[in-house]
């Protein structure tokens, strides 16, 4: 069986190349990407529990049948062949796939497209086609999305289409799903499911989704899909209004058998945005001395608060490391985006209205991928910077190879073809994003 795994995993597994404790790998986790201590020690103790028929324990080594296999690093960590040439592979590994746009709630804070009707949506013969045409171009991965990908009646047929080829599916959502489905769902071999959680209090999901019940909702399905042998992990929007319900609602959700809680505080959206629901710099201290408490109490669970500070409180000097040092964007290097008519696009985060690449129903995955539309996206021209910072700067070439946060430019100016709002070499106006 092979497992598609996410790097900051694959890095840590290759880090247990002989008899060695969890300790010792944190120091070197903690000296390689600077997370703390006792996060570090977290992350590996979920990691280690969740592979146990990969890393074998000090006692296994006196079988003589034994013979150990070391993860080489080499083997999945690589350089670009020259620095000005960005890292990005031949075929796309993984994709998004938005199914429909459709949603049941109408969250204030939500981050993806929304229609209410009027689009078209692929039926499952179609469905079927791409499916095999993402197999064959080397795609393991995948990502489901929407509006909610559990607004199509048929979504877990869709859900086996990609299943049944050997790609690994991802599918986060917000309805309510009920025994049947989450059984079919097992049936058919998915083994992880990310449900969306705002709180237990039914005023703040009334107000937040319309939904008075939700919270309670999810946690009896968290429950069920957890005694199915369906691996949840819940994910929270952070606004001001919900910080003081995190302990309650991080408690439920551990009870209730999720193996990872994650918080994330709210960021700019293009389709809904509200600057009242920002988090404070104080509100965020407080969601992390929660999220501490939490992690001390349940140290077999994984939780998590994604709630850095936001660029526009950092020093220069903070920015500059804080963007030197920013993630690669993977949007065109990696992965792509299939919307529900066939469409494909650069990046979810961004209405196809900026970037069409193409259709599948008029040319294959590798040939958008190969495409002049998508390489343009990927290696930009200096001259669609003509008048910005970003034309005259130095670092244009080093820029290109990391990959720009097009999305971020969008958000800031409404361009794409303008710097990164993060980007410390940047003296306009700073527009907050999260």
């Amino acid at each position: 069986m092979v497992e598609y795994i996410d790097p900051m995993r694959a890095i840590a597994l290759s880090l247990y190349q002989k008899p060695t404790t969890d300790a010792e790998v944190a120091s070197q986790l903690c000296f390689l990407t600077d997370l703390p201590a006792e996060e570090t020690l977290s992350f590996l103790s979920t990691l280690t529990s969740d592979n146990k028929g990969v890393l074998v324990s000090p006692l296994d080594q006196r079988l003589s049948w034994f013979k150990r296999l070391p993860i080489d690093p080499t083997s999945f960590v690589f350089q670009p062949v020259t620095p000005h040439i960005p890292v990005r592979l031949a075929n796309p590994a993984s994709f998004v796939y938005v199914t429909t746009f459709r949603c049941a709630f109408n969250c204030k804070y939500c981050y993806a497209e929304r229609r209410i009707g009027g689009h078209i949506e692929l039926d499952l013969p179609q469905i079927d086609k791409i499916a095999q045409d993402c197999a064959e171009s080397g795609c393991v991965g995948m990502q489901l999305s929407g509006g909610d990908p559990f607004a199509r009646k048929d979504i877990i047929e869709v859900i086996d289409a990609f299943l049944c080829r050997g790609i690994h599916v991802q599918t986060s959502t917000k309805s309510i799903l009920g025994r049947r489905v989450l059984e079919r769902l097992s049936e058919i071999g998915l083994r992880q499911i990310q449900f969306s959680v705002d709180s237990l209090d039914g005023q703040y999901s009334q107000y937040m989704l319309g939904f008075q019940d939700h919270g309670k909702a999810i946690r009896d399905q968290v429950e069920l899909a957890s005694s199915l042998g369906i691996r949840v992990k819940t994910v929270t929007v952070l606004t001001p209004y919900n910080i003081g319900h995190l302990p309650e609602l991080g408690e439920a959700m551990i009870s209730a058998g999720t193996g990872k809680v994650i918080f994330t505080s709210y960021g700019r959206s293009l389709y809904r945005h509200s600057d009242e629901l920002f988090i404070s710099p104080e509100e965020r201290r407080r969601a992390e001395h929660i999220v501490k408490g939490l992690q001390d109490k349940h140290p077999d669970a994984e939780v998590r608060l994604n709630a850095r500070a936001d660029h526009t409180e950092l020093s220069d000097i903070e920015r500059e490391k804080a963007f030197v040092s920013r993630a690669r964007c993977t949007a065109g290097r990696e992965s792509l985006v299939i919307y529900p008519n066939a469409d494909v696009g650069f990046c979810e985060s961004i209405p196809l209205d900026f970037f069409r690449i193409g259709n599948l129903a008029e040319q294959s995955l590798i040939s958008l991928w190969q495409s002049d539309t998508m390489m343009e996206l990927v290696q930009p021209p200096r001259e669609k910077y003509l008048g910005t910072a970003c034309f005259d700067c130095a670092t244009f070439d080093e820029c290109t190879r990391r990959g720009r946060c097009l999305r971020d430019s969008i958000k800031a100016t409404g361009t794409a073809w303008a710097p990164d709002p993060r980007c410390h070499n940047v003296r306009q106006k700073r527009t907050r994003l999260t």
